[in-house]
């Protein structure tokens, strides 16, 4: 079993006593986070038989990241710890049974409502600022139904979900929370050379190499401050708001915004199996997002019902905005979701049918316009702060579209706030037609309006 090291030794100790039910570990790279949970959370579960999960962003990263990773130091994978507990392990599964009968299972919160069998006991989040959030409300009366124990592990990945719970409970006493750097990190447990795990010397290397190759290797300063130092201000992630998300906090722009019952409020949908909506009101030259509302695999009347449930029930709406695919026919149902939504008394605008590039390009216009009640709009925030570029090692970019996920309806939703919301400026391409343009020019435009469709249709439905 593993012996912890002086920053480890707080949350392996309360993890392993069961002394708190709830633990947020905000750690950098080469920390130890997985480890130290696999260790602690083993010895919970030799006192009785039990379920214990380990939740990965995806899952074929548990493979990766725990079922295969190997030691370097000792040429050993990191769940041998557990050897002398292990009565049998199934690879293909990824799940090992201990002696006593307790289960661990590796799964992916990119699947989560796929996960079935008994309820856990204990669930830790690895990468909690990458991982679906949805995938905690999902588990989390599991849970509640056996007492058990939840456990976020993570390095900072701008603002996020993460970052957010972070604020919520680091003052909570109910909470084991800790935040280290790479400066806490050594090798100091028994039989170790107290050395640093990474030195500065490693960094400062890495940054040589970064300048050198004109950032075709190494690190950047602000990913390194962002890996190794926590730093949630870094932008240099592939986080496609996360430039307009930092200046709206250091702006103090997300805080507390009250519903003013003198304005209407507007709402911006992203629909589908999973439903995002953002409420807006305007307010002299502002925007205040005053609420959000998530919802999966609900139908038209649920979601309607809900616009008009307790605090919303105050609401003075006005306009209803949508992407274009509502007035496409449904599947099964003799009326397009917009005509549903009329007759049951909901009259959805149209917004504009854009480029994804393009609808960005506006939600970042109209960012230093908005602010965000904080804990309303914490949902729609996370996935702000979510969504992002893919990294491609191989050509060493960023991808050109964001990656499609949960995070992707949020900013879906929030685009359509951006091209639809009734102060909207015509966001159509500005500079397409001259006047007195040729036939070939004309053409032209014509292809990449249609190219614009085409891409915005296909990332809905990626």
């Amino acid at each position: 079993m593993l012996i912890p090291r002086s920053y480890q030794f707080g949350f392996c100790h309360q993890l392993a006593t069961e002394a708190k039910r709830h633990f947020l570990e905000i750690w950098p790279r080469q920390h130890g986070k997985d480890r130290c949970f696999v260790n602690a959370a083993a010895q919970v579960a030799m006192r009785r038989p039990m379920v214990l999960w380990h939740c990965f962003p995806e899952y074929a990263q548990g493979r990766k990241a725990i079922w295969e990773n190997i030691d370097g130091r000792t040429g050993k994978r990191i769940l041998d710890d557990l050897a002398p507990l292990i009565e049998a392990e199934n690879k293909q599964e990824m799940t090992i049974t201990f002696k006593n009968g307790s289960l661990y299972r590796v799964v992916g919160s990119d699947n989560y409502n796929a996960v079935v069998g008994a309820g856990p006991y204990i669930i830790g989040y690895s990468e909690w600022a990458r991982c679906d959030p949805m995938a905690r409300s999902y588990f989390q009366p599991m849970l509640l139904q056996n007492g058990g124990i939840e456990v976020f592990m993570s390095t900072v990945f701008g603002e996020n979900h993460c970052t957010a719970m972070a604020d919520a409970v680091c003052n909570d006493p109910a909470w084991h929370y800790s935040f280290y750097t790479i400066d806490d990190t050594v090798r100091d447990a028994p039989g170790e050379d107290g050395s640093p795990v990474v030195s500065q010397e490693d960094l400062d290397e890495l940054r040589r190499e970064w300048v050198n190759s004109g950032g075709e290797s190494g690190m950047s300063p602000e990913m390194i401050a962002q890996e190794y130092y926590n730093d949630r201000t870094g932008v240099n992630t592939g986080v496609v708001f996360g430039e307009e998300l930092r200046a709206a906090r250091n702006e103090g722009r997300i805080t507390r915004v009250p519903h003013d019952p003198s304005k209407l409020v507007h709402t911006f949908w992203d629909r589908g199996v999973h439903n995002r909506i953002w409420f807006g009101q305007k307010v002299g030259p502002r925007w205040h997002l005053i609420d959000c509302l998530g919802t999966d695999l609900d139908a038209l009347p649920g979601i309607i019902r809900r616009l008009r449930e307790g605090e919303r029930e105050k609401y003075d709406y006005g306009v209803h905005i949508v992407a274009r695919d509502a007035v496409d026919p449904v599947p099964g149902h003799m009326q397009s979701f917009k005509k549903q939504a009329e007759a049951l008394g909901v009259a959805f605008k149209i917004a504009p049918n854009l480029r994804v590039d393009t609808g960005i390009n506006a939600a970042r216009a109209v960012f230093p316009l908005c602010w965000f009640d904080e804990e309303r709009c914490r949902p729609g925030l996370a996935g702000l702060g979510r969504y992002h570029y893919a990294w491609d090692d191989k050509k060493r970019r960023f991808s050109r579209e964001p990656v499609h996920d949960d995070a992707s309806h949020w900013a879906d939703a929030f685009r359509y706030f951006a091209v639809g919301r009734p102060d909207a400026k015509d966001w159509r391409e500005e500079d397409d037609l001259p006047p007195g343009a040729d036939i070939i020019t004309r053409m032209q435009h014509a292809q990449r309006q249609r190219s614009g469709n085409t891409v915005s249709r296909n990332y809905r439905r990626r």
